[in-house]
């Protein structure tokens, strides 16, 4: 069957094979002929015409001209003649003629009828072209009498495969037993050329090839004929065959994706063992190549999560990049959100990548890659994760301590969450807190935690003895259904005394800021497990120490709230235990233990947080309580409550073992914006306290965890409490103290205090004592200042104090010391004997600042710094008799006589009246008082009160006894002391 498919197959190929373009050169080089025999009666030698003509199947014919020969017998002429060359014709035959006779008669060059022993022949000869090399052919055309030699050259005509194959992309180069060429004519797909295979014959190879970078597609059209199945035109990419065609088939477009790399496309026409069918060619042209405008930049791996801080990490190569170039150049890049702000890493040019250790914000990372050809491109992004947060879990903290300072401490931006019991012991700030149900986070020591954000409190917070919890005005606090926050507190445990508390929680199952009850909120914690504390009844005085069998025994007794109302000892209120109480409200317990002891109690529920308001009457006092877990500021607490007084007083109970009010030791602390001073122990007060026992606390700037106190109202605007009061300050510090208990305990160093103070003492008979506080605050005035000058909360029967505007005070502030001024006192015996005025302590005073307790009745001046001043004092109140200066100002005689001078002191006869006059413009009248013969105050006044007339005063002596009196005059900052006798 192959043998028949051959015999078409030739004829096929006489019909169609020859037509593509030639070049040839043809010429005739020699004429030639036997002779005719010589004509009878002439001469030896012939004339012979001859004419030699050639042509291509495509032109006209080129003829040598007459050509005249002379000879006798045969003729050999040679030469060149009808030479003709032409290229890239479709020609397919050369024909030669010849036209020669012997000439008889007539013109040579014309053949006429008596000419003889002519030759007229023409010989076609068909051209069989090969490519890269001329086919050579002398043919001979006429017969034994004339004839030619015709000789011509010809070869297919040819043009660059490049230009064949319109490809200027690259460079074609050919391959195989005979490659590929440019082939001009009809071969082509359009136009004129065509890259065709050579010539080959069985088991052998005709291919073309080229290699091209940065380009990503080849398209090209190909045709074949060819034995079909046998012998095939196939294109390869770097050496593996992506298509082939075989037999007969026309132009068709193929376009083929490239590898990346460099490509080497082959086009190959491959023939087997046996048999040649049709133009047995393949055929290729319009060759064109897509640029490579993308590549692949392969991917990455090592995305990993860390809290807070990164570990190291590998960035490594999953996959190289690829492109359509043989090179590629990689550059890593981070980014704070992985979609703008890509930054180079410097140096950072490897397939893999080691990020910096330490990373403690999110950072996205991708590789970049460039090829040669241009294009760029970018990895898969991996994140290195950093999650704002420190986890408690699997029995460590991940990736450490949310309270330590190094690396990175815990801030507002972070979340702590604890997934497992445990014990912290450094103080944090976070945004978040979260801990799951079932967990315990627990603090020891004074450990502090601050929340901005959100509490998800679902578990237990113990904060223990010292430990606080605060949340800022932002946090918001949710409780789970078994979350609970826990506080200890050690209240004072001699069952005698009272503790002012107040609670930090309210009632578990209920809301923050609800309000609580005593037994709901209060737990005995002597085993160090909240237990229910005990209540007796109201009968019973006594309460009981807990064991590790029962819990405390507290009596139901001394049970009391004072709750907006005036301040009679009467209104004090007897609560129950489960007497519901405000969210800040206070409320007096007595302690368990006959004398020394500790009784813990266990604070537990749910954590108060936010705004508490609290209704408020004019006048009134009311017992009420830091509500937070947490310290609370004064300062800012009063500046919140514009409607107090300015000044918060605190019980300390810091003597007596008795439950009977006349042998109560204690009293109220004080405490406003120029400090604290602890409560007197000077005698027995109104309501009948003993006048033993000594105060052991001065209060400081911060309300610690469920300390009660009173404060006294002035306007009817809520009190409020609000999370911007809150902060953390140990009680270990000194500038937080629960004032609770008697005893040794020492305090810690006050807080940073810069301002000159006096803390001026008054000592009684049996050792009471009174401390006042004087503070130099350039913020206060000289008159009476809200937050500065604080009221005696109570007046004793042996007492002293600072007169302003004729009230008591305990707590004064002035905005400087000059030496001029004068600051008086109130002192009020109740029992004649011998009492102390002296310095308690100096806090920043000048060394150079003399302080003076002057004594207008004796017209003394006691240096205090020197020594206090011992007085026998009979019972009376002394007004204006005692002040304290900062100069002695005792008049010299000269003084004196000048006072004498321009001053003039008399009584009109007949009224009853003293007259005080100035005579000199010059000296001003600043102050009066007038003393009995024992320094009491009768008068005690401002000048102005009493003035009559310019530089005129007069003091009314009716009701007057008849005695002699010390009248006290200040001019123009000096005393002057004049005995009157008034009838």
């Amino acid at each position: 069957m192959k043998t028949l498919y051959v015999f078409f197959s030739f004829i096929f190929l006489g019909l169609v094979g020859l037509s593509q373009n030639i070049n040839y050169t043809a010429r005739i080089t020699r004429f030639q002929g036997n002779g005719c025999g010589n004509d009878f009666g002439f001469n030896t030698t012939e004339e012979y015409t001859a004419y030699g003509y050639h042509r291509d199947n495509t032109i006209a014919e080129i003829s040598s001209g007459c050509v005249q020969i002379d000879d006798n017998g045969a003729y050999n002429r040679t030469g060149t003649f009808a030479s003709r060359t032409r290229n890239n014709v479709p020609a397919t035959q050369i024909i030669g003629r010849i036209d020669a006779w012997e000439d008889d008669s007539g013109s040579r060059c014309t053949y006429q009828s008596g000419d003889d022993c002519r030759t007229q022949q023409t010989s076609t000869f068909n051209l069989t072209p090969v490519e890269y090399q001329n086919t050579i052919s002398n043919q001979t055309v006429g017969d034994v009498d004339h004839r030619m030699n015709l000789y011509y050259s010809y070869i297919y005509s040819t043009t660059s495969l490049t230009l064949a194959t319109e490809n200027t992309q690259s460079t074609l180069n050919g391959g195989g037993t005979r490659p590929f060429w440019g082939s001009l004519g009809s071969w082509a797909f359009s136009g004129s050329d065509c890259a065709a295979s050579g010539t080959i014959t069985h088991n052998q190879t005709s291919s073309f090839s080229t290699t091209v970078s940065c380009r990503s597609q080849v398209s090209f059209r190909w045709r074949v004929s060819s034995e079909a199945n046998y012998d095939f035109l196939e294109v390869y990419v770097n050496g593996v065959r992506r298509q082939r065609i075989s037999g007969t088939v026309g132009w068709t477009l193929v376009t083929l994706p490239l590898d990346y790399g460099n490509n080497t496309i082959e086009w190959r026409y491959v023939k087997d063992g046996s048999v040649s069918v049709g133009e047995d060619r393949g055929f290729v042209d319009q060759i064109s190549f897509t640029d490579a405008t993308s590549l692949n930049a392969g991917t990455i791996t090592g995305a990993s999560s860390y809290n807070i801080i990164a570990n190291t990490v590998n960035l490594s190569s999953t996959s190289n990049a690829e492109a359509y170039s043989t090179s590629v150049n990689y550059q890593w890049q981070w980014s704070n959100n992985g979609v703008t702000g890509w930054v180079n890493v410097a140096g950072a040019s490897s397939l893999s990548y080691i990020p910096p250790t330490g990373l403690t914000t999110t950072r996205y990372y991708r590789r970049r890659a460039q090829d040669i050809c241009g294009n760029t491109s970018y990895s898969n992004t991996v994140i290195i994760q950093i999650l704002p947060q420190f986890v408690y879990d699997s029995g460590s903290w991940d990736p450490y301590d949310p309270g330590l300072s190094t690396p990175i401490a815990s801030n507002s931006s972070h979340s702590v969450i604890v997934r497992e019991n445990t014990t912290q012991t450094n103080s944090f700030t976070t945004g978040t807190l979260l801990i799951d149900p079932g967990v315990t986070l627990t603090t020891s020591g004074d450990v502090g935690i601050e929340v901005t954000g959100p509490v998800n409190l679902n578990g237990v917070l113990d904060l223990g003895l010292d430990g606080q919890f605060v949340q800022t005005n932002s946090s918001v606090l949710n409780v789970g259904a078994s979350g609970e926050l826990r506080k200890w507190r050690e209240g004072n445990p001699n069952l005698y005394r009272y503790t002012y508390w107040g609670s930090p929680v309210s009632n578990t199952g209920s809301s923050s800021n609800a309000g609580f009850d005593v037994s709901t909120v209060m737990k005995d914690g002597t085993t160090g497990i909240p237990r229910d504390l005990s209540f007796t009844n109201t009968n019973t005085p006594d309460g009981i120490p807990g064991d590790a069998t029962n819990a405390a025994t507290i009596s139901g007794r001394w049970l009391y709230a004072f709750r907006d109302q005036p301040g009679n000892y009467s209104n004090w209120e007897q609560i129950s235990p489960s007497t519901s109480l405000l969210a800040g409200e206070g409320f007096t317990m007595k302690g368990t233990h006959l004398s020394t002891g500790v009784q813990p109690f266990i604070f537990q529920g749910i954590p108060n947080n936010g705004n508490i308001n609290l209704p408020i009457t004019v006048g009134n006092i009311y017992l009420i309580s830091n509500p937070y877990p947490s310290a609370i500021d004064t300062h800012q607490f009063l500046l919140d409550n514009p409607d107090l007084d300015g000044t918060v007083y605190f019980w300390e109970h810091y003597g007596g073992n008795s439950h009977l009010l006349a042998e109560y030791q204690g009293g109220y602390a004080t405490y406003n914006f120029s400090g604290g001073v602890g409560a007197p122990s000077i005698a027995t007060p109104a309501n009948g306290v003993s006048t033993s026992g000594t105060a052991t606390k001065t209060p400081g700037r911060y309300i610690p965890v469920a300390q009660g106190f009173f404060v006294e109202t002035v306007g009817s605007n809520p009190i409020n409490f609000n999370n911007n009061q809150r902060i953390f300050v140990t009680e270990t510090s000194g500038q937080s103290v629960f004032v609770k208990a008697g005893g040794t305990a020492t305090l810690g160093p006050q807080q940073q205090d810069i301002r000159s103070k006096i803390r001026l003492g008054f000592t009684g008979l049996s050792g009471g004592h009174r401390q006042l506080l004087l503070t130099v605050d350039p913020l206060s005035s000289d008159g009476v200042d809200k937050y500065y000058d604080g009221k005696a909360y109570e007046w004793l029967s042996n007492d002293m104090a600072f007169d302003l505007n004729g009230e008591n005070y305990m707590i004064q502030g002035v905005p400087n010391i000059d030496n001029s001024d004068s600051l008086p006192l109130i002192v009020e015996i109740n029992d004649a004997g011998n009492y102390t005025i002296g310095i308690d302590e100096l806090e920043n005073w000048d060394s150079n600042q003399d302080i003076y307790l002057f004594d207008s009745l004796l017209n003394n001046y006691h240096d205090l710094r020197n020594a206090s001043a011992n007085i026998q004092l009979n019972a009376g109140q002394y007004i204006g008799r005692f002040s304290i200066k900062f100069e002695n100002t005792t008049l010299s005689i000269d003084d004196f006589n000048s006072i004498n001078d321009i001053l003039s002191i008399y009584q009109p006869y007949g009224e009853q009246k003293i007259v005080i006059q100035l005579l000199d413009d010059n000296y001003q009248l600043e102050s009066v008082n007038l003393l009995d013969i024992n320094g009491k105050a009768i008068v005690n006044v401002n000048s102005s009160t009493l003035k009559n007339s310019s530089q005129n005063w007069e003091i009314t002596t009716a009701n007057m006894a008849t005695s002699t009196y010390i009248l006290q005059l200040k001019v123009n900052g000096r005393y002057y002391t004049e005995k009157v006798i008034i009838n």
